[in-house]
């Protein structure tokens, strides 16, 4: 029986038993090793590296750990720390042949895409570093391991009242395997759409989980769209289901070097068979998956992402179709992808969660697998970044409302000219005076614009909310969730002459005792006790 519940303090919370580390053979990948001065780590969650030597003054040579299981070698993924580099200059021999153009970050800046003189071959590396940068790390693509992972879901779910998560199970190391739950309780379950997302079935594969992470941000965004597909569907998602591979920076394999993606007919590996008991139930609930999301990357060279669609006789002419429809919808809703590389496949009998799924419950579920790669976005020709990927994620979102066909969300985004239509007469409304910006007509005190920004009632003194308050040395801004971002601004001063905008579409969302929901953004007084705001509206 699913047991889903809020953790008090994010699932993060649930990693503070820490990570388990693969014994024996896999550890080779764990090193710790000082060369002329520079230590070379990858020692720590999601590191891995083969081999490092020093072959004379400034020059290294690196080697990728080499990774055996069922379907024999695998190796491409790196990630290793450096420190003692401060006003070094060095070249490195690593493999990075998969990626021409590999991830570096330096002290606490953020991971970016080494240049063209970095990564001058794709077995060369070419690393300088000033006086007071002394450590940094280097990766074969913008990194997520498994606390990293769970961090980051942390951070994008705190404070939602329609984010849930749970430990469904745990790996052969005993690392936890986590689902996340997104719906809005304050509609009806019955007639909801299911909708299942995990990524990094295969341990190196992180495009797939910025690609979840993205899904993850858009689902739970207070917006428009993210209150449309939380209204009208449930959400489960597996944020990393090779817990143990990701942990010991594998590239394909998990700890005993099985394949998560192959056992679908007879479960052998524990992770596999606590997402295939959810499966189960969820499949027998009152609201049945009906979209399932299998998230990859992939080292090969393509022009695009892509679907893995899957055609007859393996399936129906009509799930050929059905899956097109749900391609087309993710094509429509981002500039990322252009299905330029689509790709097909007969469905193995045991293979994927596809498999599972078309054998139990066929059409009903549109299964599918979305491939990321590692080269460049077909945008602009510039290399894909995590960022690019997460976008994927909103689109992939995104494209549900067309897939779905779903009904506009009931609290949709608020401009001021439909406010006025939905709470004045048609006589006030041709009159005009009562329903200007400034006009205070319920002589509350609060203007219509205020109203408009808190979402209270223009004509009724005694529903009076003030937008800006001060509350414990903070002064604290309301805004009504149905009113969108780009309606109104918000602008910051200490001195009456230097002003700056305020994003209050990232702040804290309660739900208030009218039933509205309202975003609060505090803003410190500072140490003076002054702090100067006004807003404007957005025509």
């Amino acid at each position: 029986m699913l047991r889903l519940s809020t953790f008090s303090q994010g699932i993060l919370g649930a990693l503070l038993f820490g990570v388990a580390l693969v014994a024996g053979h896999a550890q080779e990948n764990k090193l710790v090793v000082e060369l002329g001065g520079i230590t070379f780590d990858s020692n720590y969650d999601n590191g891995s590296l083969g081999a490092m030597a020093m072959i004379a003054d400034d020059r290294y040579q690196g080697s990728l750990f080499v990774e055996s299981g069922e379907l024999g070698e695998r190796f491409y993924w790196f990630r290793f720390r450096m420190t003692g580099i401060a006003g070094r200059s060095f070249r490195m021999t690593l493999d990075h042949v998969e990626n021409r153009r590999p991830f570096i970050r330096v002290g606490d800046t953020a991971w970016r895409r080494m240049t063209a003189a970095e990564a001058s071959s794709s077995m060369q590396l070419t690393l300088s570093f000033s006086e007071d940068e002394n450590d940094a790390e280097v990766a074969f693509f913008e990194p997520l391991g498994l606390a990293e992972t769970y961090a980051a879901v942390n951070a994008i779910s705190a404070g939602s009242p329609f984010f849930s998560a749970e430990v469904i199970g745990r790996s052969f190391l005993g690392n936890e395997v986590m689902m996340l739950k997104v719906e809005d309780p304050r509609y009806p379950s019955v007639g909801k759409h299911r909708v299942w997302v995990h990524s990094r079935a295969h341990a190196g594969e992180v495009t797939s989980t910025h690609t979840m992470l993205g899904f993850l941000r858009q689902v739970l965004e207070d917006s428009e769209l993210g209150r449309q597909l939380r209204e009208h569907c449930i959400f489960n998602i597996v944020p990393i289901l090779n817990v143990d591979g990701v942990v010991a920076g594998h590239t394909r394999w998990d700890a005993r070097g099985l394949d998560p993606e192959r056992p679908w007919c007879d479960v052998n590996i524990p992770s596999v068979q606590a997402v295939k008991d959810v499966v189960d139930e969820l499949m027998t609930s009152a609201t049945p998956i009906e979209v399932a999301l299998n998230l990859h990357s992939t080292k090969g060279r393509y022009a695009d992402s892509f679907f893995f669609k899957h055609i007859a006789p393996s399936v129906t002419p009509a799930f050929e179709a059905i899956q097109q429809r749900y391609i087309d919808a993710f094509d429509a809703a981002t500039p990322l992808f252009d299905n330029l590389s689509p790709q097909t496949s007969q469905l193995s009998e045991c293979l994927f969660i596809e498999s599972y799924f078309w054998n139990n419950w066929g059409e009903s579920v549109m299964a599918i697998t979305h491939e990321g790669h590692y080269g460049q976005r077909v945008t602009d020709g510039a290399y894909l970044t995590g960022a690019d990927y997460s976008e994927m994620g909103r689109a992939m979102a995104k494209a549900l409302v067309s897939y779905f066909d779903l009904p506009r969300a009931s609290e949709y985004d608020l401009d001021y000219a439909t406010w006025v239509a939905l709470n004045f007469t048609e006589e006030q409304q041709a009159a005009g005076t009562a329903t200007t910006h400034s006009a205070d007509p319920d002589g509350d005190g609060v203007s219509n614009a205020e109203e408009f920004l808190v979402q209270t009632d223009p004509l009724s003194a005694a529903s009076m909310l003030l937008p800006m308050q001060v509350q414990d040395g903070h002064i604290v801004i309301n805004k009504a969730a149905r009113i969108a971002d780009s309606a109104v601004e918000i602008h910051a001063s200490k001195d009456l002459q230097s002003w700056s905008r305020i994003d209050v579409g990232l702040a804290e969302t309660r739900v208030g005792a009218d039933g509205v929901e309202r975003g609060v953004h505090s803003d410190p007084l500072g140490p003076d006790g002054q702090r100067f705001l006004r807003f404007q509206m957005v025509p």
